[in-house]
Order: structure tokens, then C-alpha cells, then sequence
């Protein structure tokens, strides 16, 4: 599983509201998590599977669609929201994970107004056995599952950040000390 953008950015907060899963949206919530992103930035698939929804995020708004590709051998979908795809996709298309299915839109000028201000974003979900589920603690997970499966493990992370914990202060102490030292004499 890869981040479908470049970047990680989350959209924190802007006058429309919140971006993070479970956020307010009156009577229901977010459902998904939203990426700050700029306008034509390239979405990629976040794993290997089939599309298997492709339609409009607004029924009013024509430029904003969304994809829904269900990760091969499960029942995961990732959904990714505010994208300009490439009209060559349809709903069947097998897809690798880290190809490019569209192109980031423009959801803030769809929303923008003189007094309020949204921040272009991707809104990104991921539903397991027809559960929404946070993005972000699965990501946390999947990273946390990969560094346990290095050689040594989480224990050699540990163990490498203990020793600059040590060394480093150390140095730049006994540096301190060297200058001071020699601007005594």
C-alpha cells in the first residue's frame, strides 16, 4: 500500500471545516481524511486491484469525481475523491498499485466564496467489510508493520536512536566546552 500524493499533507482545518476522520459534518462525520494538494498533482493507485466504482463526487459538479479500486484477493476499497481521471479507466480495469489514475481538481474553487476559504485537497477513504476506517492509523500501522520486519526489527531502530540520543548531546557538549575554553585564553 502506498499514499496515493507526493506529499502527506493533512488538511487540518479551513473554514469549511475539519479534515480528519470521525470531524463534525453536522448531523454525520468525515468519513474519510483529507490531503492537501495542489491542482494537477498526480493521484496514484494505492494498491493493486480492481476499479471498481468511478463516478462524480457532486451530482452537480461535473470536474469532481472519485474512484473506488478494491485491493486484489479482499473486500478493501480505497476511495479517492476530487480527482480529474484518466478517461481511459473504466470500472473492471485491473490497476498496479503506484499508477497514475488522474490528476488532483480543483475542489476549493468549487467551494471558495468571498467570506469563506477551502483548501484544495484530496479526500481520501478506505472501507474494509463495509467499514470506514482511518486512513491515517492504518498508514501508521503499515509503516509500524514494515520497520518490524527489517532485519532486527523495531528493536534495531530503537537501538540506533539511543545511541544518537547519546552521542549527539555528548558531542556538542564537549564542543560547547572546546569554544568556550578557547575563548577563555
Amino acid at each position: 500500500m502506498i499514499f496515493p500524493l507526493t506529499n502527506k499533507v493533512l488538511r487540518v482545518s479551513d473554514d469549511f471545516g475539519y479534515g480528519h476522520f470521525g470531524a463534525s459534518r453536522g448531523a454525520r462525520t468525515h468519513k474519510g481524511v483529507d490531503y492537501v494538494g495542489l491542482e494537477n498533482t498526480i493521484v496514484r493507485s494505492p494498491v493493486t486491484g480492481t476499479i471498481t466504482k468511478y463516478g462524480w463526487a457532486y451530482d452537480l459538479e461535473h470536474n469532481q469525481r472519485y474512484i473506488q479500486i478494491t485491493k486484489l484477493g479482499s473486500d478493501e476499497k480505497h476511495r479517492l475523491f476530487y480527482t480529474q481521471m484518466d478517461t481511459k479507466l473504466d470500472v473492471g480495469d485491473e490497476i498496479i498499485e503506484g499508477a497514475a489514475v488522474g490528476f488532483l481538481g480543483n475542489i476549493s474553487k468549487m467551494h471558495d466564496t468571498q467570506d469563506k476559504k477551502m483548501l484544495n485537497h484530496l479526500h481520501y477513504e478506505i472501507v474494509i467489510d463495509g467499514v470506514h476506517k482511518d486512513v491515517e492509523i492504518l498508514y501508521e500501522k503499515k509503516n509500524l508493520d514494515t520497520i518490524k520486519s527489517a532485519p532486527g526489527g523495531i528493536f534495531k531502530i530503537k537501538k540506533i536512536h539511543l545511541i544518537l540520543w547519546l552521542i549527539v548531546p555528548s558531542f556538542l557538549l564537549a564542543y560547547y566546552v572546546y569554544t568556550k575554553d578557547s575563548q577563555i585564553k
